[in-house]
């Protein structure tokens, strides 16, 4: 299926371009048939690995793009618990019987989905798939790159990922100035839209941390240690552009609803909303729903 084809084609590409990428297949049999979380075998003393035991700078990709309907046993709960874990506090428990002890991970992590992911994530990426670019096609092109290209954009993104990039007094000021008021205008039209019987996203500290989280990423990627207006101005496009994509979607899939608010226009990037809250559900359907 094309969502299959696509995570293959992505994972594919990463592959070939970072020193480490670990795949896990998230879905009902998956999640229940495989322990996610280090355990102590006091028996033979010693730790039992898991499949999110991975080395620092690591790429972990989640392949939901098989996941279907299911009930989740305990197991399967625990399972995606751990993994919800690692997406956002990038920590994870190891499981010594009595007690779980939590450790830093660092990770950078993709999820592929058909539809919105039930181990969540800060930023949601629409792809607009091309019915002429299969994935097979994307595969090809990633494995029938020179050598000596790969090299260069395997050393171009290891020299990004250790550079520190702060910045300046006047873009933080810009930041926050943005910041605030986009804050103010999403909290009119929520009020707004309540007052109509609607809903619509506000804008959260979260999304503030992930804009400046974006922006010192843009400079990085110039090779810039510190952040420019330039920088913060490309991060706020490439923001709003997700964002009016992942609208544009979402209007494409709703149901019609007599009465019902249309979604507001982005004026900032905080259209997209927040991933869902860490827990156990028993049924991936519930999830789903959320």
């Amino acid at each position: 299926d094309a969502a299959a084809a696509t995570a293959a084609a992505v994972t594919a590409v990463i592959e070939s371009l970072v020193p480490r990428a670990h795949t896990v297949q998230v879905n009902v049999a998956a999640l229940a048939a495989v322990n996610m979380r280090p355990k102590k075998d006091y028996e033979a003393n010693r730790l039992l690995p898991s499949q999110l035991q991975l080395p620092s700078g690591t790429v972990l990709l989640l392949d939901e793009s098989k996941l279907a309907e299911g009930a989740l046993d305990d197991a399967a709960c625990r399972s995606l618990q751990a993994l919800r874990s690692v997406v956002e506090k990038q920590s994870l428990g190891y499981d010594f019987t009595y007690y779980e002890m939590p450790f830093n991970t660092d990770h950078a992590v993709v999820v592929f989905s058909a539809g919105p992911s039930i181990v969540g994530g800060s930023c949601r990426v629409l792809v607009e798939s091309q019915e002429a670019a299969e994935g097979a096609d994307a595969m090809e092109l990633s494995q029938g790159l020179p050598e000596p290209l790969l090299c260069q954009c395997r050393a171009y993104l290891a020299s990004c990922r250790d550079l520190d990039v702060e910045f300046s007094e006047a873009v933080a000021q810009i930041a926050e100035t943005e910041f605030v008021t986009a804050r103010a205008e999403a909290a009119e039209r929520a009020k707004t839209a309540r007052a109509s019987g609607g809903s619509a996203e506000e804008v959260t500290t979260d999304d503030f941390h992930r804009w400046l989280d974006l922006a010192r990423l843009v400079a990085a990627s110039y090779g810039a240690p510190e952040v420019s207006s330039e920088h913060w101005a490309a991060a706020m496009a490439m923001e709003n552009a997700r964002a009016t994509r992942a609208k544009a979607a979402a209007e494409a899939n709703a149901p019609p609803s007599p009465g019902a608010m249309p979604l507001p226009k982005p004026v900032s990037p905080s259209t997209v909303s927040e991933p869902p809250a860490a827990g156990a559900p028993r049924a991936i359907a519930d999830v789903m729903e959320e």
